[in-house]
Parts: C-alpha cells; sequence; structure tokens
C-alpha cells in the first residue's frame, strides 16, 4: 500500500493530471478512486496481484473488471489503442503534445502558483464533496464558496484535489496559506504580480485599491484563487466571528470578491465561517459553503491499511468511530499502534 501510494510530484501533477482531464474532457466524469488505484499501481509496474494485495482488492476484480473498464475509457479519450503495457506512453505522448518545446505554448503549470501546497500523495473518498464544489464554482459560477470543518478533517488536502481537477476551468489557479496572517497588501501584491504576468508593478498604495486592481484581473481571465486556513485571520475570542484587528481588510476582499461580477472564485477554507460568508449564503445564492465530516468507515480503513495497520473489520471500524472519522487522527493513532502494538488494531 504505501509503495503505491508514495507516488513522485511529477507524476501527481503532471501526467495522472492530464489522464483524469481527457477522461473528463471526453465523457464528462473524472476517473474513480479505485481506476486511480489501478493507474498508479501500473505507473509503477505493479501487476494486478501485487495492487490487490496492497490495496484490499479481489485481483479477480481489478483484473478483469477495473482494468479493462480504465485501459477502455483512456483509449477512447487519447484515441489510440492503450492497454496496461502502452499507458505510460500513451500519456507522456498526451502531455508532449500539450507542451511544445520552446515558447509555442504555455507549459501546463505556467499559469499556476501553489505557494505552500503540500504535495497530495494519496487521497481517499470525498468524491461527493468534490462533485459538489465543482458543480457549484464551474456550473453554477459561484464567486465565493467556503471549505469548513474542525482541524484536521482534510480541508487542505480537498482544496488542493479540486484545484487539480479544475486546471482545465481556469486560465489561472493560486493557492496561497493564510496560516501565519500574512498582511494583505503583501497578499494582494504577489498575486497581482502573477496575474499580470510580473508586468503589474506600481500597485496602488491603498488596500481598497489593490482590490480594485484584483478584480480587475478577475473579470479579465478566469481565476480560482484558494486562501487555506482563513481561521488564523478570525478572532476566536468573540462571540461572533471578527477578525484579527490587523486582518480587518480581509474582510473587505472576501465581501468585495463575493459581491462584484467577474468570472472568478475565491475559495476559503476555515473552521469557521467569516461573517462574509455566513451572512450571503444560500443554496440558490452565489455564495455557499460546504461542512466537511469524517470519512466514512471505508475510507476510514484505507488511512488505516496504508499505514500498515491490520485487524478484523470490527476493530478498524471501532478505531474509525473513535476518532471520528477524522483523517489526520486516524494518521496519527496510526504511528501510535505501529509503534507501541506492532500494527495490531485488536491489541489496541
Amino acid at each position: 500500500m504505501n509503495a503505491i501510494n508514495s507516488q513522485s510530484s511529477t507524476f501527481e501533477t503532471r501526467e495522472f493530471i492530464v489522464a483524469d482531464t481527457v477522461v473528463f474532457n471526453k465523457q464528462g466524469t473524472h476517473l474513480t478512486d479505485i481506476q486511480k488505484i489501478v493507474l498508479r499501481g501500473a505507473w509503477q509496474g505493479y501487476t494486478y496481484e501485487e495492487i490487490a494485495d496492497r490495496e484490499g482488492y479481489s485481483e479477480k476484480y481489478l483484473k478483469r473488471d477495473v482494468g479493462p473498464r480504465l485501459w477502455k475509457i483512456l483509449s477512447e479519450a487519447l484515441g489510440e489503442k492503450v492497454s496496461k503495457k502502452n499507458f505510460r506512453t500513451a500519456l507522456e505522448r498526451r502531455l508532449t503534445l500539450a507542451n511544445p518545446p520552446h515558447n509555442q505554448q504555455l507549459d501546463m503549470d505556467s499559469c499556476q502558483d501553489w505557494g505552500e501546497a503540500v504535495d497530495v500523495h494519496t487521497f481517499y473518498g470525498r468524491t461527493q464533496e468534490l462533485a459538489t464544489l465543482q458543480q457549484w464554482i464551474v456550473q453554477d459560477r459561484c464567486p465565493l464558496v467556503a471549505l469548513v470543518g474542525m482541524g484536521g478533517i482534510g480541508k487542505t488536502t480537498l482544496s488542493i484535489k479540486l484545484a487539480q481537477q479544475l486546471q482545465s476551468d481556469f486560465k489561472y489557479i493560486v493557492w496561497r496559506s493564510l496560516r501565519h496572517a500574512p498582511p494583505i497588501r503583501e497578499l494582494l501584491e504577489e498575486i497581482i504580480y502573477f496575474l499580470s504576468n510580473q508586468q503589474e508593478k506600481d500597485l496602488p498604495e491603498t488596500t481598497n485599491g489593490r482590490i480594485s486592481l484584483l478584480l480587475k484581473y478577475f473579470r479579465k481571465s478566469p481565476c480560482l484563487l484558494i486562501l487555506d486556513g482563513a481561521e488564523s485571520i478570525l478572532n476566536h475570542d468573540q462571540k461572533d466571528t471578527r477578525y484579527q484587528e490587523e486582518d480587518e481588510e480581509y474582510g473587505r476582499l472576501i465581501k468585495y470578491i463575493g459581491e462584484t461580477y467577474h468570472q472568478s472564485c475565491l475559495l476559503l477554507t476555515s473552521r469557521e465561517k467569516p461573517k462574509e460568508v455566513a451572512i450571503r449564503e444560500g443554496e440558490e445564492l452565489p455564495t455557499r459553503s460546504l461542512r466537511l465530516i469524517g470519512l466514512d468507515e471505508l475510507e476510514g480503513q484505507y488511512i488505516l491499511k496504508g499505514k500498515g495497520i491490520y485487524g478484523s473489520e470490527d476493530d478498524l471500524k471501532k478505531i474509525i468511530q473513535i476518532y471520528g472519522g477524522n483523517p489526520l487522527l486516524l494518521n496519527m493513532v496510526s504511528t501510535t499502534i505501529q509503534n507501541i502494538f506492532d500494527s495490531s488494531a485488536s491489541d489496541f
């Protein structure tokens, strides 16, 4: 399990994205989780038997059902015969066509600034959440979306995974962490500099002026801006959710993006809803929020098994229930089980 999921960042952000994107463009749906598992395992040269052993599936199921279906889908999407033996070459060829040498076309990553975003090696479940967020952002064109949930529940990982899936829908993708509450004027300067292709240098001195300039670029080209960890700019001592005194202007940024016409989207992740989201959100309104809960039992088992934890389904289920399906807590307790209980869920 660990071997299959220890993917290189190159595969995750290039060939894997190519595979998922061409399939989505062809049939309107992304690769399923089990298809991604087979694709990753095959990329590293594993047989169906080895993938089945590491992931807890039936070899027969992978070899006779999932695998053939996956290669058929990729064949249709890529317009050539694809199999387990030649899919790497087919994807690399498509990547070369999409990114010709020299300056004939922008490189795949040239319009993306991931900041301090972590490399998402493994991702379990969240299929419905991804579909909902994609519906809101792409189909419903919501300018302001919040992803809310307790610490460790997976908001950051989900935001990165979502951005990877929406690369073909936005000219620019910018991911920034608010963990250390950067001054808003500095943050705006970075983003505007990037969106202007390093041309915008003499920025307005005021925050309002910089917000207006950002919105100008938001209207010019579709941009997905993700601000992760918005709880860092909020004051938790208040009965209602307010900003830290030095971060109050963030509220103005969020408000203007949610109210002003443009073709871009701001996705916030936070443990709490900023008031600009809470007072404007609604099922049929342009501002919406999604509260993230723990993983279900099957998804939780992927994490435990991926860390090498073994035991009966009942024992694994109890651990997942105790920790509320929280991915961070499940990873932490897995380390304890490994070190103290020799990876045995039953002994734990």
